[in-house]
């Protein structure tokens, strides 16, 4: 189960957590995929988002993801197949 940060209304300073995946935009993918070949370390790539970004890490298993999809197709594009209905 994936574990993202939402964060809510403007005025609330407080973060909660939530158990559905929040989509990262390319250049972020892009990002994680460029630490993990410079570092190859998970959690370096995770201290480069923090002083980049100021969000929520990115998790290991999304971090893995991110750098097996590389490697399998080439890209690190979000491709999604079209539902048929």
């Amino acid at each position: 189960m994936n574990h993202v940060t939402v964060v809510p209304h403007a005025r609330c300073k407080q973060k909660t957590t939530a158990t559905m995946a929040e989509r990262l935009f390319f250049e972020q993918r892009k990002a994680v995929l460029k630490w993990y070949w410079k570092y190859e370390n998970i959690k370096e790539v995770q201290r480069q988002w923090q002083n980049e970004f100021g969000t929520q890490l990115p998790t290991h298993q999304t971090i893995a993801h991110i750098r097996d999809k590389f490697e399998a197709d080439g890209t690190v594009h979000d491709v999604h197949k079209q539902r048929s209905g």
